[in-house]
């Protein structure tokens, strides 16, 4: 980039990386652009066109995605003779997610190889990232860019950050509803104003899990701040949506903790080389899915100055039994000693045959971090083991294995402000339910209409009065309006809010109780008839039960016949008329029926008396159990006696019969 006539071409995973290189390179002196859909379309608004003006060589660095690589427009951009001999570098930022999103996600970044056939041969590849795993996601990513053996020079860093205490928790409730109360702390009970929470960052998973902790957060703030005026906690789970990008960005971007947004939830969208000024810690909820995706996440918090910041990564009870057992097996190599401090050393390399699939291979690593944390290892240690780091000889002095963090205790019930939707988190709203409300809305827009509006002022329709955008807006958030500035939350775009919002909040509320009345109802319905279909069936099994005590085989477990193969052997009669029989040959404590006739028995299941019900759990039998044992070998289950078995011998024309006894 020294050389003031050559170009260099950056590819960037989002348009956000893209915009903001660009910002810092034309603040340097260094003319940019940036090639994306919504670039162009701004250029070409203005009566200019992009393409054309990077042709003309008018940049000296030129930012795109992977995907714009295929485009007709960039093949004739670098076709031109001029532009391909100013074109000196290919960079490719974040190059850990041609591994990550190369297999699914974004299929564009396992193909970034082909542009070496048609760049010229003195353009210089480079790629770029700060959490790629040495080994298999290395070989990946070389593989993804074209890399060759002995023909590219590696420059492997240490990417520790020491100034990041990484504290890892358990987590301690559930979080499949509507409560979060591992995450109570977060927003402080005692806070009078934003200024009180400090600038954090939480990562969810999905955009879902992201919305139910953003509403749960909002209700625990106090009755002055949950006005849509002082959005305190706020939902970025997009960059391409767009209030995320108008206000959601702009307000984290935003350098002080006295604004009105203090607290941001983001649904893994800022985990690629995001900036974000004077964020102090980072919160991941639960754990991400790959070791990589940790490490993006927690190198958010205090990319600048001398301070000292967390990063706080919950971990479910169910990871952490998944990562011991990993730990103890095979697969990854055993801990030298007991003492505090050894960590398990990074697994055996797969090979081809028993190499695990690509989502299993990328969270080894990240199961090897979280039984680090069970067992009390230095977490840091067990990174820098991972990334090749040279901190592997010492602990770190500053993790949650290494110091005691106290965990924060959840609030009360009793002083906990419940979330909007706990009550009814079990009784979910149905298809049928969202179209009835959609549906009412669209009456409720026309009452509200003629009510907000004197005489005929208003010349609009109420399905233009209230868009179906909105009428959705409501009905996908229903049942969490418990407040006309949650309403107003879903309506922040409405232009009609001024003159019709608290008249559609008097209509809406009681639709709103209605329904949770409605789904509470349905739910307590439905345990009902839970509860009288487990009493039915305790009843049968203990009839059944005492059908079998009534023959001496009350402590019997499972009865097995081996049937014969050929066709024409005939069975006798109904199976409870052999009880009897079967009872006189075997004592309470024993399993051998070696002594019973086998020809009485043969004979005394006649084929039209018996009747099976299923073969396997996964195929239905004809109601004859001779049809049946005409098929592959299966287990044919007596419907009144559910646990005597029957199984076809596949070599023998002899009957025996076996019974296990508990």
């Amino acid at each position: 980039m020294v050389r003031e006539d050559s170009i260099t071409v950056v590819v960037e995973p989002t348009n956000y990386l893209e915009s903001d290189v660009v910002t810092k390179l034309v603040e340097k002196g260094v003319s940019s652009v940036v090639i994306n859909r919504d670039t162009l379309g701004d250029a070409s608004r203005d009566g200019r066109d992009l393409w054309n003006e990077v042709k003309a060589c008018r940049y000296r660095v030129i930012t795109l995605a992977p995907e714009t690589l295929g485009s007709e427009a960039f093949r004739r951009v670098i076709n031109d003779p001029e532009f391909r001999r100013r074109w000196r570098v290919f960079v490719m930022d974040e190059a850990h997610l041609c591994d990550l999103w190369g297999a699914d996600f974004r299929k564009a970044f396992s193909d970034v190889w082909t542009i070496r056939s048609r760049a010229p041969e003195h353009v210089a590849f480079m790629a770029l990232s700060a959490s790629v795993e040495p080994g298999r996601q290395t070989a990946q990513v070389l593989r993804c860019l074209g890399f060759r053996r002995g023909r590219y020079h590696m420059d492997r860093r240490d990417c520790e950050r020491i100034n990041i205490n990484i504290i890892f928790r358990d987590v301690q409730y559930a979080y499949s509803g509507y409560d979060f109360r591992d995450l109570d702390w977060l927003v402080p009970e005692n806070m009078t104003k934003a200024g009180d929470v400090p600038k954090r960052l939480v990562f969810c998973e999905t955009i879902e899990l992201g919305h139910r902790v953003t509403l749960y957060l909002r209700s625990l703030l106090p009755a002055h701040l949950k006005r849509v005026s002082n959005i305190v906690i706020r939902h970025i789970h997009s960059m391409n949506c767009p209030d995320c990008k108008k206000d959601g960005f702009a307000a984290l971007m935003e350098i002080g903790d006295e604004r009105r947004t203090s607290l941001f939830v983001a649904t893994a969208v800022l985990d690629q080389g995001v900036n974000i000024p004077r964020l102090k810690a980072v919160v991941v909820f639960p754990r991400g899915k790959t070791a990589a995706a940790v490490i993006q996440e927690i190198g958010r918090a205090v990319r600048e100055g001398d301070e000292q910041g967390e990063a706080i990564i919950y971990v479910p009870k169910g990871d952490l039994q998944a990562a011991l057992e990993y730990a103890n097996s095979d697969s990854a190599a055993k801990p030298g000693s007991t003492k505090k401090g050894t960590v398990p050393k990074q697994p055996a390399k797969p090979t081809a045959r028993t190499a695990p699939s690509a989502s299993d291979r990328q969270c080894l690593s990240l199961r090897l971090m979280v039984a680090a944390h069970a067992r009390g290892f230095c977490v840091t240690r067990q990174i820098n083991i991972i990334y090749g780091n040279p901190g592997t000889t010492h602990d770190c002095g500053r993790c949650s294995s290494c110091m005691e963090y106290p965990v924060p205790l959840a609030r009360s019930l009793s002083d906990s402000v419940a979330a909007p939707q706990s009550q009814t988190s079990k009784a979910k709203l149905l298809v049928k339910d969202v179209d009835r409300i959609a549906s009412d809305l669209l009456a409720a827009a026309h009452v509200v209409r003629q009510k907000s509006t004197p005489g005929d002022g208003l010349f609009v329709g109420a399905n233009n009065f209230l868009s179906l955008s909105f009428r959705k807006a409501i009905a996908r958030d229903f049942l969490s309006l418990d407040s006309q500035d949650t309403l107003a939350l879903c309506l922040k775009t409405w232009r009609y809010w001024d003159i019709a919002g608290d008249a559609l909040w008097e209509v809406v509320r009681p639709m709103v109780i209605c329904m949770r009345a409605e789904l509470i109802e349905r739910h307590e319905d439905g345990k009902a008839k839970r509860r009288a279909r487990d009493q039915e069936r305790r009843a049968e099994n203990a009839s059944v039960h005492a059908q079998l005590t009534a023959v001496g085989l009350a402590n019997v477990k499972r009865v097995s016949l081996v049937m014969p193969v050929k066709p024409e052997a005939r069975l006798g009669p109904p199976l409870g008329t052999m009880l009897p029989v079967l009872s006189s040959s075997v004592g309470a404590a024993s399993g051998n029926l070696s002594n019973v006739p086998q020809n009485s028995i043969l004979q005394a299941i006649p084929p039209d008396q018996f009747y099976g019900s299923t073969i396997s759990p996964n195929r239905r039998v004809e109601k004859r159990a001779g049809d049946a044992l005409d098929r592959d070998a299966g287990h044919v289950k007596h419907p009144r006696l559910p646990k005597l078995h029957f199984k076809r011998a596949v070599s023998t024309n002899q009957m025996c019969v076996g019974i296990d006894v508990h």
